[in-house]
Parts: C-alpha cells; sequence; structure tokens
C-alpha cells in the first residue's frame, strides 16, 4: 500500500517524535538561571525596619530549566543576612560574575568537549554547595561572597552551553528550557514563603537537597541528551536516520554543512567579535530592553506599593505578586512550539507599556486592588517570557540558514543581553525603591516599613 519512501518517512517522523520527547525531557531538567530572582538577602538598616524574609524576598531573580534555578536559588538563600551589604551590592555580587560568564564563555567552551561539560558543572556545583554546607553562619562574609559568585559563574556558563547547543536540539529544546525554567521560577516565587512563615523552616536547611538536583541535571546532560544528533549527507529539507544514531534509540538529524573553523585561536576570537555586531540589534540589545523591563518589575519596586488590606503581611504579598508575574512567564515559555510571534518590536512595545503603566502606578500609587495588580503582573510575565522565547527561536531560524556554523557561539552570545538588562533594571528598582521608602516614611502607606509577622 505504501512504498518505500512513504515507509521511510513514517519512520523519520517517528523518530523525530521519540527526539523531541527526550530533547524536551532534558532541557527541563537542566535548565539554568539568570539573575533576577531570589537568593540573597542583605542585612536590614535601621531606616528600613523590615524582616530578614522581608529581604531575602525583596532582592529576587528569575533564572533560566528546573535543576539550576533551584540550585542557584538555594545556594543564594543560604547566605542571606550573612552577606552584610545592602540591595545594589548584593545584585552586583549576584549579577557581575554571570555577566562577566556570558561574556567569555562563548569563546572558550568551543574547545571543551559536549560530554565532559556536564561532569565540569556537576564539579563546580558539587564544590560550592559543598562549601556553602559546611561553612558556619560567623564565618567572614568574604567566604559567602565568593560561593554566591561562584554558583552565579556556573548556572550563566550552564545556560551558555545549553543555549548553544540549541542548534542542534531546535525548538524543542527551548521549549523543554522554558518549561524548567518557568516551572522552577513559579516555584521558588513561593517556596520561601511556605519555607519561613508557614512552615517555620530555616532556608538554609534546603542546602540538603541540592546533590539530587546535582544527579539529576547530570542524568540529564549526560544520558538523556546524549550528544547531539548526528549530521548526514542527505539534502538540507530531509529528515533521515543516521546509522550511528540510530544505533543509539533512533535520533534524527537534520544536514548542515560542516563548520569551516578558524585554524587559530586568535582567528577564532576575531571572527567571533564580528560575528556579535548583527546579533546586536536584533536580539541582544532587544532580549537586553525586555529583561530590563521585567527586572523593573518583578522584583522591580515591590515593597513601595501601597498597602492593602487583601493581604495581612508584605510576605504574603510579595510571594502572590511574584507566582502571578511567573505563571505568566511559564506560559509564554512553554507554548513556544504552539505559538510564534514574528513581529518582535510590537512584542517588545507591548510589553514596555505594559510595565510602564505598573511601575507608574507603584510609583503614584493610584490603586491597589489585587484584581488590577495581579492581572496586570500575569500579563507582563506573559508577555515577557513570549520575548524571551521568540527571540531565540529567531535566531534559531536565522543561524540554521545564514550561518549554521557559527550557531553555537551566536546563540550562547546572545544570552548575555538577558544578564545585562536584569543588571540594569535590578539596579534601577533598586534606587528607584528606596526613594518612594524614604518620601514615605512620614506617612507609611506603603510596604517599606511593614514589620513581619510571624
Amino acid at each position: 500500500m505504501f512504498g518505500p519512501q512513504s515507509h521511510e518517512r513514517r519512520q523519520a517522523m517517528k523518530a523525530l517524535r521519540n527526539q523531541s520527547i527526550k530533547i524536551i525531557t532534558g532541557y527541563t531538567i537542566i535548565g539554568t538561571p539568570s539573575p533576577t530572582r531570589n537568593t540573597i538577602t542583605t542585612t536590614t538598616s535601621s531606616s528600613s525596619p523590615i524582616s530578614a524574609l522581608d529581604t531575602l524576598l525583596t532582592t529576587t531573580k528569575h533564572r533560566t530549566g528546573f535543576c539550576n534555578v533551584i540550585l542557584s536559588s538555594i545556594i543564594f538563600s543560604s547566605s542571606y543576612l550573612i552577606i552584610p551589604y545592602s540591595r545594589p551590592v548584593v545584585i552586583l555580587i549576584q549579577v557581575l560574575p554571570a555577566l562577566a560568564m556570558k561574556l567569555l564563555a562563548p569563546h572558550a567552551l568551543h574547545y571543551v568537549p559536549w560530554k565532559l561539560r556536564p561532569f565540569l558543572f556537576t564539579a563546580c556545583w558539587s564544590l560550592a554547595a559543598f562549601v556553602a554546607t559546611v561553612t558556619p553562619a560567623n564565618v567572614p562574609a568574604v567566604w559567602r561572597v565568593l560561593i554566591t559568585m561562584l554558583a552565579a559563574a556556573t548556572a550563566a556558563a550552564t545556560e551558555v552551553s545549553c543555549m548553544g547547543y540549541l542548534r542542534h536540539f531546535g525548538r524543542a529544546g527551548l521549549a523543554g528550557w522554558g518549561i524548567g525554567t518557568g516551572a522552577a521560577s513559579l516555584l521558588w516565587a513561593v517556596a520561601p514563603y511556605f519555607m519561613a512563615v508557614s512552615m517555620h523552616v530555616v532556608l538554609r536547611s534546603a542546602l540538603g537537597y541540592t546533590h539530587y538536583f546535582i544527579g539529576a541535571s547530570l542524568v540529564a546532560s549526560s544520558m538523556i541528551l546524549r550528544r547531539p544528533p548526528v549530521f548526514t549527507t542527505t539534502t538540507v529539507d530531509s529528515i533521515k536516520f543516521d546509522a550511528r544514531a540510530a544505533e543509539e534509540g533512533g535520533s534524527f538529524v537534520i544536514q548542515e554543512p560542516e563548520p569551516g573553523e578558524p585554524q587559530t585561536k586568535s582567528a577564532r576570537f576575531e571572527h567571533n567579535l564580528r560575528l556579535i555586531d548583527p546579533l546586536a540589534k536584533p536580539y541582544i540589545r532587544s532580549l537586553c530592553f525586555a529583561f530590563t523591563l521585567q527586572a523593573l518589575v518583578a522584583p522591580g519596586i515591590s515593597r513601595a506599593y501601597g498597602q492593602s488590606s487583601a493581604f495581612g503581611s508584605f510576605e504574603t504579598f510579595y510571594a502572590i505578586y511574584s507566582l502571578a508575574f511567573q505563571a505568566g512567564n511559564l506560559v509564554s515559555r512553554s507554548t513556544i512550539l504552539l505559538i510564534r510571534f514574528r513581529q518582535l518590536a510590537r512584542l517588545t512595545s507591548l510589553l514596555a507599556v505594559v510595565s510602564a503603566a505598573i511601575l507608574f502606578n507603584g510609583v503614584a500609587s493610584v490603586f491597589s486592588s489585587p484584581y488590577l495588580v495581579l492581572p496586570s503582573l500575569f500579563v507582563t510575565g506573559l508577555l515577557g517570557g513570549a520575548v524571551y522565547a521568540n527571540i531565540y527561536a529567531s535566531a534559531l531560524e536565522q543561524m540554521a540558514t545564514d550561518k549554521p556554523a557559527d550557531a553555537e557561539f551566536g546563540l550562547g552570545a546572545i544570552s548575555a543581553g538577558e544578564t545585562a538588562g536584569t543588571l540594569c533594571g535590578s539596579l534601577l528598582a533598586a534606587l528607584v525603591e528606596q526613594s518612594l521608602c524614604s518620601v514615605d516614611a512620614g506617612t507609611g502607606t506603603r510596604w517599606c516599613y511593614t514589620r513581619f509577622s510571624a
């Protein structure tokens, strides 16, 4: 009934489906963060009588898969109140190592084999978790700072590696990445509240579970994803079994040209630098702008919002505030296989308008009703996640056709825009929040001066 070509195509499509499931599963488990969601906190000052948990919840970060988001959040949270610096300084401690790693790693990771990378990242995570576990609370702050910097750099390097290898795993990998990072961010939006407020458990106790996440990340990297699909000599549009890939479980492959790499390291470095300029405007700058807006909104100036009788404390308000934002982020990141927006400029403009409205409300305290605040936060998270996912989807499509040999470097380099935007938005939000709380010192209508309620 069916010819040989029809049978071969059915087999290829079956392999495509199976491979997509494996890729989505692997990227969902691995994942990695980008500095904006919660973690280290600062000591409270006399001018701002807030609790330890309050400060912890205020200094947060949205990170990009599951295990790395949770790992970085646990290690950062274990250092709260141990790093006695203001919020802007803590933001710099968290974000600058990640930004430096994202600028350097795309050049260096090319020389590290794919099979060795999971073990290298696992060693770094294990070292950070071990030192954080055995270090008592009365040690000098410099040790906590170093642990935090190591965790931030490891998470950033893992992200660069995974995003670079999207050239092999495609939009299925991007969808898995979105599901993992979105789900972990959603979980960690409320985990500190339930642990510290509802269960009366010290957040540092979560360090005992880090080895489970480290092991799961290693299994996902080395066993589920294994290695990238093997290229064949078929035409560009064809899907075909490869002999070696079939032996490893029926992987599918799509033809790409052999990479023409520069002969020397210095020549390759110069070649990579020339690639950054065409990537900057459509992808890096757009990602930077989008994450600046998101960092201004969540965590943003959440403590400077007007108080609402619907929430008993700032802790409750902030947990629900973060939950609404991260829920929207999860929905848009995880649906990239189903919904594609190609007008990135319009999407970013809409995000800017909604973010501006939320910031104006935070500054002017026009309304504090959760029926207005929470839906607007959900929409902001929805738009922010859509911009993130569609920027990478567009980059994947362009580099797969224009410069497939340089796709790994390009996709890894684009992620620097996310961290740069987070740094700018978080610092600006911290300064604006401090100014608003200072103005409110005499009235007390904002959350700034509410105390912890046990």
